[in-house]
């Protein structure tokens, strides 16, 4: 995801963009003369760090983690930027969520990379469940990660992730959320052998591109306008003005897109987006215009982080459960409510 929005982005920008993996990455695209470096995740961190302090004209840039020095030790560069991912958030939704939806009281997560972002979604997602368990006195558990130890169940590809469902199912869970990028296809097929309805998946690797309806803001915004006008005299079709008047929660203005659905072929209770289109574009703005080197959020508040509406099972959505994750929203964004995990970025 950050590579193609980091690519869209100079794209729009009619800026020459060129890609490149491993350690020695960095520095082929110094040499390669590239005036601005990203990298994608955590793992790229030590090596991306070197490269910063060795060539201060190059503008760099690392998604989910800290820059570091020469002892690896957090430190702040003149050339270096951060993109603070809070995914976590939106995570720490989907897990209160799911703990109010399961049926057999076991959920389950499966990662990818091992990287901060990754790591970190895991770990809010079984925060969430534990917010649930405290508020309503259950004991939902959830499978593929331990808090206490800081570690999970990882899958290298759609096979391995799809192994790794089916065994989570076998064991009674019926709540999935795979964080494996495009390897989440193996959860879904595990999903469709299983053929049982009540099993379903939290989807991740969501960008703006794959939802349908308006942002809060926008249909704030929207209805504002709209006092006194009907759908038609809005210029809003009537559907969408529906939906969003329909639910006091958050979470009745985004959903997935129906092809985005359909192509996953797997019931889809809710979704995590992460879209980094915003934070690329400004990374690259700050670049041509010479602007200081700065942290660039992705998160509830942004608009970079959101969790989608449930779709056809927002009727199966208990009013105290809307209410509970519209207030944990609201507070999220404006810092009444801070999710934090192992994983953040320190020295922000």
């Amino acid at each position: 995801p950050v590579a193609k929005a980091l690519a869209g982005a100079a794209d729009n920008a009619s800026i020459a963009y060129e890609s490149a993996s491993g350690d020695g990455a960095p520095a082929s695209l110094v040499a390669s003369g590239c005036t601005l470096i990203v990298g994608t995740d955590s793992t790229m961190a030590s090596a991306i760090s070197e490269a910063a302090r060795a060539n201060s004209s190059v503008r760099f840039a690392l998604v989910g983690a800290s820059f570091t020095d020469a002892k690896g030790a957090p430190t702040s560069l003149n050339n270096g930027s951060i993109v603070d991912v809070d995914a976590s958030q939106a995570a720490y939704l989907a897990g209160y969520a799911s703990a109010g939806m399961t049926t057999t009281g076991l959920l389950a997560v499966i990662g990818g990379s091992s990287d901060n972002v990754t790591n970190s979604q895991m770990d809010a997602f079984a925060q969430g469940v534990d917010a649930y368990n405290l508020a309503s006195g259950t004991s939902i558990s959830v499978l593929g990660w331990s808090n206490g130890a800081g570690s999970g169940t990882y899958a290298e590809n759609a096979d391995q992730v799809q192994a790794a469902a089916a065994d989570f199912i076998a064991k009674g869970a019926d709540i999935i959320v795979p964080l494996a990028g495009e390897n989440n296809v193996g959860a879904a097929h595990a999903v469709t052998e299983a053929a049982n309805p009540m099993v379903r998946l939290v989807w991740s690797g969501l960008t703006k591109a794959d939802l349908k309806g308006l942002t809060r803001d926008e249909a704030e915004s929207t209805e504002d306008v709209m006092s006194g006008q009907s759908g038609e005299q809005s210029g809003v079709p009537v559907v969408q003005q529906a939906e969003t008047q329909s639910f006091s929660d958050a979470f009745s203005y985004v959903q997935i897109a129906d092809d985005v659905r359909a192509a996953i072929g797997a019931p889809v209770l809710t979704g995590i987006v992460v879209d980094y289109s915003q934070a690329m574009d400004t990374l690259i703005t700050q670049a041509t215009q010479g602007a200081a080197a700065s942290t660039v959020p992705v998160s509830l508040a942004s608009g970079g982080v959101i969790l989608t509406g449930f779709g056809a099972y927002t009727p199966m959505l208990s009013s105290e459960l809307k209410l509970g994750l519209s207030d944990m929203a609201g507070q999220i964004e404006t810092g009444g409510l801070a999710v934090t995990t192992q994983y953040d970025v320190v020295g922000l």
